[in-house]
């Protein structure tokens, strides 16, 4: 869910572990990733473990009404997503 102004927001994505900018999705998805990415508006690709994390959490894809796609894992108790172009944008706003 993307929650900063659009006004200070340019249409790109970002790939958190990549730290890359996407405008479509990754070619590697297959047929059935991408419609369940169409209707669903997310798509499981694996799970990850980082440093400081005591287990591996599932690594989803989703996209950002203004910056496109990113990777990102579940926040909180419902398990939203956090669009980290505007994370940093209400970070900075704040």
């Amino acid at each position: 869910m993307c929650h900063a102004p659009m006004r200070n927001c340019q249409p790109q994505s970002y790939d958190q572990r990549t730290k890359e900018v996407r405008d479509k999705p990754p070619a590697n998805l297959s047929l059935k990733q991408r419609l369940v990415l169409k209707v669903f508006g997310k798509v499981y690709l694996r799970h990850e473990k980082r440093q400081g994390w005591k287990h591996a959490l599932p690594i989803y894809l989703t996209k950002c009404p203004i910056h496109g796609y990113f990777e990102d894992y579940p926040h909180g108790w419902e398990g939203y997503f956090q669009c980290p172009q505007c994370w940093k944008i209400i970070r900075v706003e704040g």
